[in-house]
């Protein structure tokens, strides 16, 4: 896991300690979160949010949407 950071974590004791504040979500957790194709989750106001002041910000015109960038099928085969 060390290598897949940068391998800056090469000693297992600092890595323990950086990784500390992770969640790693199950499937109830990833259907919340991503949601489905029919029900986004609650990405999605977040992908709106974040278009949309990138948007003003940069006086760009981003269209992003979940269905661009989120794929949930993996969620809708568990």
């Amino acid at each position: 896991m060390a290598e897949g950071v940068g391998g800056y974590l090469k000693d297992p004791t600092d890595l323990a300690e950086a990784t500390k504040g992770v969640e790693f979500y199950g499937e109830p957790g990833n259907r919340r979160i991503l949601g489905t194709q029919d029900e986004p989750g609650s990405i999605s106001a977040l992908i709106d949010v974040a278009r949309d002041t990138w948007n003003q910000l940069e006086n760009r015109n981003i269209s992003a949407t979940y269905a661009d960038i989120v794929d949930p099928t993996f969620i809708e085969q568990s």
